[in-house]
């Protein structure tokens, strides 16, 4: 192999690389004008968030695509708090009505399911406020791929 087509691959993989790390720059300036709160050196890929003013997310962070954080309850309360150096994995849904808080150097793998959503038997379409209990991963807690945590 020629030194050229030696140096051609990686080129390109330095540019790929680089096209990466301003996607994520711009992921994360677009996040904090909507006002979500991001720690420095955190690393986000193509993510979901309706209301990003009620997320924060620590420094050295990374959620791989298609995470979706969704602080949807009606009450001021809801909100989701992710720890210094966490990974969630891709297409993961944290789905909260209240609060959710996983602490610090928690891994989280793909397609987990965090929900606190508890629905009204009458109209299932309405959520009973009374009953969305906060969520928190804490200490030496892991979530296994495909985990529901409701």
């Amino acid at each position: 192999m020629t030194r050229a087509r030696k140096l051609l691959p990686r080129t390109v993989n330095r540019v790929l690389r680089e096209i990466d790390r301003l996607r994520n720059t711009i992921t994360i300036g677009l996040l904090r004008l909507r006002g979500a709160e991001i720690g420095r050196g955190a690393l986000i890929g193509r993510i979901r968030t309706e209301r990003p003013e009620d997320a924060k997310i620590g420094r050295l962070c990374h959620l791989e695509d298609s995470v979706r954080l969704r602080p949807d309850g009606p009450w001021p309360v809801s909100g989701i708090e992710i720890g210094e150096n966490t990974f969630i994995g891709h297409s993961t849904q944290i789905n909260v009505g209240s609060r959710f808080r996983i602490g610090r150097d928690r891994l989280v793998a793909p397609m987990c399911l965090f929900t606190d959503a508890r629905h009204n038997s009458e109209n299932p379409d309405t959520p009973s406020r009374n009953k969305a209990r906060p969520i928190r991963l804490s200490k030496s807690a892991t979530a296994c791929r495909s985990a529901r945590l409701a």
